[in-house]
């Protein structure tokens, strides 16, 4: 692993290699759930979405309502965009 000096990063650095090593460590668990492969605009369920994030689904209405992540309804049911999704997961925030 590489070493950082924290004396000699920004705080924006230093959040950019965090993120990116999360992302890193997430990969494979994500990649067993399916996901994160296949293609980026593939509609994610709910609960697919709620495992993703390790979240309950009244939190996932909570940033549905507050315009944090897009919905899309088809025949009845609720769905997201993979790629909104992701994009989500590099973000610069840490949180929804």
């Amino acid at each position: 692993m590489d070493e950082i000096l924290l004396s000699k990063v920004t705080k924006d650095d230093l959040i950019k290699e965090i993120r990116e090593a999360v992302i890193q460590e997430l990969k494979p668990f994500l990649k067993e759930e399916n996901l994160i492969e296949g293609n980026a605009d593939d509609l994610m369920c709910r609960k697919d979405v709620c495992r993703m994030f390790n979240i309950h689904e009244s939190t996932l209405n909570r940033w549905k309502n507050r315009g944090k992540l897009i919905s899309y309804n088809m025949g009845g049911k609720v769905f997201y965009k993979r790629s909104e999704i992701l994009k989500k997961l590099n973000q610069k925030t840490t949180t929804c």
